[in-house]
């Protein structure tokens, strides 16, 4: 089974600033991964993997339709919209 991320991230000792800075991208970019709100690309996903010294299908990166928790509602102004035809 893969472990989330942030728990291999952990595991590993690093902080998400230290993850961040070896991949030359920002603290918020990581967040966003181990949130499922964006992924690392193939090249970046490979290069988690080597720093956590794991295979890269040992590591679970969450996606937006397996977020933990609730689903969000969708507002009332989204249900009734309709896109306008030219």
């Amino acid at each position: 089974m893969a472990i989330p991320l942030a728990d291999a991230r952990r595991r590993a000792g690093l902080t998400q600033e230290d993850l961040a800075a070896h991949l030359g991208v920002t603290r918020q970019a990581v967040s966003a991964w181990e949130r499922g709100i964006a992924s690392p690309d193939v090249s970046q996903g490979k290069m988690i993997a080597s720093l956590l010294g794991m295979d890269l299908n040992e590591i679970d990166f969450p996606s937006r339709g397996r977020r933990r928790g609730r689903p969000r509602a969708m507002s009332p102004e989204a249900k009734e919209y309709r896109p306008t035809t030219a």
